[in-house]
């Protein structure tokens, strides 16, 4: 089978950004502030080649070849103003041009061998490749003063493989064995050249060697485990099991921090205790009305490749973000106590405690970039953003989950989770803080006639802790309805996203070097209109309704 897919968004973004820091005892106080008005145009297309081949009625050969790729065109107008307590002051209009181009070779090739004589007992190998080029030049021009105009062209490689085998092997009396290899290696390689008006061609772009830097990249990570699973006819069950994980990284930043490596092995051990409560109901497959369950795992969350990525990443003139080669995976312990509660009628209540305890936690920090700020003083602050092991995190909350039909053509679910989050930075005589915070889901389905569903999503998240500060409370309302036609072998389906343009991104940074404000306000209302048909025996289904298409975001953000 084939599948061929292709998008073309444009949305309008705003953004209004200030600072307030002390580059240096002469300069004294600076203030500086940007605004923007940005449209972004995201292009898409997408291949699938699919090829499935029984050798038998045992085993399974299957191909998958998905190549893509994407554009994007951004255009972001800017007005940067600066005023210092030593009098310096300047404003300047600009203007932002990106035009990025990205093309991804995905590549997985896979077995699955079952044994008709032993049901249950499985075995499934796989191996693949995720091929990645991207191009990314950005054009940054200013009116007359103290920032001059520039030119970035940026160029990214990855090139990722791996391999995995698993194995699962029923037990007597209701047990199963779990077991599995994978190794993933990474390879990638960039430069990123800064190029600057000549001082005797004011047209030409000339490269700066000494902003100028080139990088490679090169992680490997074996991992294995074994999980151990048992049910009881009591209402008892329980699964155990040991992942282990190693690391080894290594690459140089030439222009840049020059050469790094790091290598760690991990264990994770996950526990999961389960009694069923009550008489267990054949007619349901012999579930029980209760459970009570307790787990516990140790985890770990690595970062990704942007936050990698050990180039510059301009926004504007005055703010970039550098990744960060030798960032460590963050390591947590997690911990839940948790009850189900099934009663007459379809109505179900979930409550559970849990507890997250995180080190090496990775942290998003901005600072002054005192060499570039100095570099033009009457231009204002030069903000640095990059990512740290900073310090350990501890969560401790409750989270509620509610659903009930409130009659046969109105189903209402809610969740929420409550909880006090600490956090402490390992930077010098750092205090720890702590908030609480919340966030809450309310999800309404209707079904007015027999063939038409209706969907009303509320959800609302608090304000919660950073590194250096706070991310501002956040909330939108989604409706969807979706009419199905033809016997449930059509639907036509309509979304709106963000119906009181409500969605915005708010932080705040609060410390003794820097002062600071961001405020993004992404185009989050849009309409989607769709129709689907569905093909051979699938059909639609009642109170499913398909997700619409993504707001912005482009390549860094």
């Amino acid at each position: 089978n084939a599948g061929y897919d292709h998008t073309d968004y444009t949305y309008r973004n705003r953004s209004d950004n200030a600072q307030t820091a002390r580059p240096s005892a002469a300069a004294g106080l600076v203030q500086t502030t940007q605004t923007g008005e940005e449209r972004e145009q995201k292009i898409n297309h997408s291949l699938r080649l699919n090829l499935d081949y029984d050798l038998n009625p045992e085993q399974r050969l299957s191909l998958n070849i998905n190549p893509s790729w994407k554009r994007e065109r951004n255009r972001n107008a800017q007005l940067l103003s600066s005023t210092a307590d030593n009098g310096l002051s300047s404003s300047q209009r600009g203007e932002q041009t990106r035009d990025v181009d990205v093309r991804v070779l995905v590549n997985v090739a896979s077995y699955r061998r079952t044994w008709a004589k032993h049901e249950g007992r499985e075995l499934t190998a796989a191996a693949g490749s995720v091929l990645v080029e991207a191009a990314v030049p950005v054009t940054q021009t200013l009116s007359s003063g103290p920032l001059p105009g520039w030119r970035q062209q940026l160029d990214v490689a990855l090139n990722m493989v791996f391999a995995q085998l698993d194995f699962v092997q029923p037990l007597p009396h209701n047990g199963k064995l779990e077991t599995g290899l994978k190794v993933e290696r990474q390879a990638s390689h960039g430069t990123a050249d800064l190029l600057t008006l000549g001082a005797d061609q004011p047209e030409r772009y000339v490269r700066d060697p000494a902003r100028s830097l080139a990088y490679n990249f090169r992680e490997v990570v074996p991992a294995a485990y074994a999980t151990y699973s048992q049910q009881w006819a009591s209402g008892w069950e329980a699964q155990g099991g040991l992942r282990t994980e190693y690391t080894r990284t290594q690459g140089a930043v030439d222009g840049g921090q020059g050469a790094f490596g790091l290598d760690y092995l991990g264990l994770f051990p996950s526990l999961t205790v389960a009694r069923g409560l009550g008489r267990a109901d054949s007619a349901s497959g012999g579930t029980r009305p209760q459970k009570l369950q307790f787990s516990y795992a140790r985890r770990l969350e690595r970062p990704d490749f942007m936050q990698q990525l050990a180039v510059p990443l301009y926004q504007d003139p005055r703010f970039y973000r550098l990744g960060n080669p030798a960032l460590r995976a963050e390591f947590s312990h997690n911990l839940e106590l948790g009850h189900e509660l099934n009663l007459p009628g379809g109505a179900a209540l979930t409550s559970t405690g849990f507890a997250r305890f995180t080190s090496n936690a990775i942290q998003q920090l901005r600072a002054v970039d005192t060499a570039a700020t100095r570099r033009a003083p009457a231009a204002g602050l030069v903000l640095a953003e990059t990512y740290r092991n900073a310090g350990t995190t501890a969560n401790l909350g409750l989270e509620l989950t509610w659903s009930q039909p409130l009659t046969a053509w109105w189903r209402v679910q809610a969740n929420g989770s409550f909880y006090r989050a600490q956090l402490q930075t390992n930077a010098p005589a750092a205090n720890a803080r702590h908030a609480w915070t919340a966030d809450l889901r309310l999800n309404q389905n209707f079904q007015p006639t027999p063939t038409l569903d209706v969907q009303l999503t509320a959800a609302w998240q608090s304000a919660s802790l950073t590194a250096q500060g706070r991310q501002l409370a956040n909330g939108g309302l989604d409706l969807a309805l979706r009419q199905r036609l033809f016997d449930n072998r059509a639907a036509l389906t309509f979304r709106v996203s963000d119906v009181l343009n409500t969605r915005r991104n708010r932080s705040v940074v609060e410390g003794a070097d820097l002062s600071a404000s961001f405020y993004e306000k992404p185009e989050t209302r849009v309409a989607w209109l769709g129709f689907t048909w569905f093909v051979g025996a699938s059909k639609a289904k009642p109170g499913r309704i398909e997700a619409g298409p993504q707001g912005g975001g482009g390549f860094g953000k």
